[in-house]
C-alpha cells in the first residue's frame, strides 16, 4: 500500500507541476458556465508538501498548494498568509473543469469588454491574486481543496477549509484603526519581496494610527493608481506604491501575526452574511451606503480596501463592504482558513 500511495503522489506531483507550467493566462474567456464542477479523476492530484500530521499548536502550516497557514490565536484556525494567487486557482480549475462566467465589463472610454479571472484588463502572473471570481468560485474552491487533501490524508476528516469568518479576519487583522496599526514591520523595508513568509528587515516596530498611510504600508490607490477598466481616479494625497492595479502577493511588510495585505491589493470575500450591525456607529455616520443590508441575508461580507481604494474610512481596518455572492470585480478576491483539530 504504501508503495502505491508513494507512486500516486509522484504522478499527481507531475501532473499538477505539468500543469501549472502548461496554462495560458492570457487565454480566451470563460464559458459562461459556472454550475460546480464534476468530480473527475485529476482530483486526485497529490501534493508537492504535505502538512504537517502532528503540528504545534502555534506553529505555521504549509498546505498542498504551498500556502502558508497562519494560527489565529486562541483558535483552531488556521488562516493563509496570502491572497489565494493565480497559480492555485489554476490548480483548481485543471483539476475539476470548473469555469468561471465572463463579466461583462464597461469600459473607462465607452463601450463593454468581457472580463475575467483569465483577462482582468491588466497584467497579472501567476503569483497575483486571483481576481474576477465570486463567493460561489471561492466556496468551490476551498470545497475542491478540502476534498483533495482528505483524499491524500494530509488532513483529517475532521479539518476543512473555507473563507473566514468576519470575527476571524478582524482577529487577523488586529485592533489598530488601520491595517499599517500597532506592530507592523515599516521601516527601512522595500517592496515587491521576493516571496511570501519572509518578513522584511526592520529596525523598530511602529504604531502608527493616523491617515494617511506610510510609506509601504500597502497596495492603494496612490499617484501611481491607473485603473483600465473604469472612470474611476479618486487617489491617496502624498502616498504612491509601485504598482498601478494589484500587486503579486508578499509585496509589502506582514502584519505583527506574519499575515500579507489585510489591507490593499485585493478586497477579501467573508462567510457571513452582511448585516449593518457590522459596521461601528461612526462608520455607518462615514458611509451610510453600507447601511442598506437588503433585510441582512443578500450580500456577503467583504473585508480589505483594495487597490482601487484611496478614502480614509475605506482603508480603515474595521470597514465592512458587501456584494451580491455572485458578483466577479477586479479588486475582490479570498484569501482561506483550514479549521477543525488535527
Amino acid at each position: 500500500m504504501k508503495a502505491i500511495r508513494a507512486f500516486s503522489i509522484l504522478l499527481g506531483i507531475l501532473m499538477l507541476d505539468s500543469a501549472l507550467q502548461t496554462v495560458d493566462l492570457r487565454g480566451a474567456s470563460q464559458d459562461a458556465s459556472a454550475a460546480p464542477a464534476k468530480t473527475t479523476s485529476a482530483e486526485s492530484v497529490s501534493p508537492t508538501q504535505s502538512l504537517d500530521p502532528s503540528p504545534h499548536l502555534d506553529s505555521p502550516r504549509t498546505n498542498s498548494l504551498g500556502v502558508v497557514l497562519i494560527r489565529i490565536p486562541g483558535h483552531s484556525v488556521w488562516i493563509a498568509a496570502h491572497e489565494t494567487r493565480v497559480q492555485e486557482f489554476t490548480a483548481f480549475t485543471l483539476s475539476t473543469g470548473y469555469q468561471t462566467e465572463p463579466v461583462r465589463w464597461k469600459m473607462r472610454y465607452g463601450g463593454w469588454e468581457q472580463r475575467d479571472w483569465r483577462q482582468p484588463g491588466f497584467p497579472q502572473t501567476p503569483s497575483h491574486p486571483v481576481i474576477f471570481v465570486s463567493y460561489i468560485d471561492a466556496e468551490q474552491f476551498c470545497q475542491w481543496l478540502t476534498r483533495v487533501e482528505r483524499t491524500n490524508g494530509l488532513i483529517t476528516a475532521r479539518e476543512s477549509y473555507r473563507l473566514p469568518k468576519d470575527e476571524e479576519w478582524s482577529l487577523a487583522v488586529g485592533s489598530s484603526r488601520y491595517p499599517w496599526g500597532a506592530r507592523q514591520s515599516i521601516a527601512n523595508s522595500t517592496p515587491a519581496m521576493a516571496s511570501p513568509g519572509g518578513h522584511l528587515a526592520s529596525d523598530r516596530l511602529v504604531d502608527l494610527k493616523a491617515f494617511p498611510p506610510p510609506l509601504n504600508a500597502g497596495n492603494y490607490a496612490g499617484s501611481e493608481f491607473q485603473d483600465p477598466n473604469s472612470s474611476r481616479q479618486r487617489t491617496l494625497r502624498d502616498y504612491r506604491d509601485p504598482f498601478p492595479q494589484t500587486a503579486p502577493v508578499g509585496s509589502f511588510p506582514p502584519n505583527a501575526l506574519g499575515i500579507f495585505d489585510l489591507g490593499g491589493n485585493v478586497a477579501e470575500w467573508c462567510l457571513d452574511w452582511y448585516h449593518r450591525d457590522l459596521l461601528s456607529p461612526e462608520l455607518e455616520d462615514k458611509v451610510p451606503f453600507y447601511n442598506n443590508d437588503g433585510g441582512g441575508r443578500q450580500y456577503r461580507v467583504v473585508r480589505g480596501a483594495s487597490w482601487i481604494d484611496s478614502h480614509p474610512a475605506l482603508l480603515r481596518a474595521d470597514c465592512r463592504f458587501f456584494e451580491f455572492p455572485e458578483q466577479r470585480s477586479d479588486h475582490i478576491g479570498f484569501r482561506i482558513v483550514l479549521t477543525g483539530q488535527p
